[in-house]
């Protein structure tokens, strides 16, 4: 910590155990998912890591994000067809005349 602006400095940590420094690092970086820390990057390579930082968890949760929304479209499209599916057999049981106790059997069969 050769550096006089460094965050280290700036919060009277330079000269502290390792350990002070790695919980106060850790403290910075889970304050960027909640979107505040009472830390603040005071150099440019300090910043470049905040910047990078930042982009990293947007694009992780955008991808966690999108991952969701097509397993989701997935199961909504498998819903659909099943229905689909039920809604056919349906109207075959009713268009054929078949008894109130088999359709029901037959159905029951089918969605299970």
């Amino acid at each position: 910590v050769n550096n006089p602006a460094s965050w280290l400095v700036a919060l009277d940590l330079a000269d502290r155990p390792g350990s002070d420094q790695y919980t106060a690092a850790v403290w910075w970086s889970v304050g960027l998912f909640g979107g505040g820390s009472d830390i603040h990057p005071t150099t440019s390579n300090e910043r470049v890591f905040v910047l990078l930082s930042l982009l990293m968890v947007y694009l992780t949760s955008a991808v966690i994000i999108s991952s969701i929304t097509s397993s989701m479209t997935r199961f909504e499209i498998a819903t659909a067809s099943d229905a689909s599916k039920l809604g056919d057999l349906k109207r075959f049981l009713n268009e054929h005349s078949i008894s109130a106790r088999v359709a029901w059997r037959v159905q029951h069969n089918a969605t299970y």
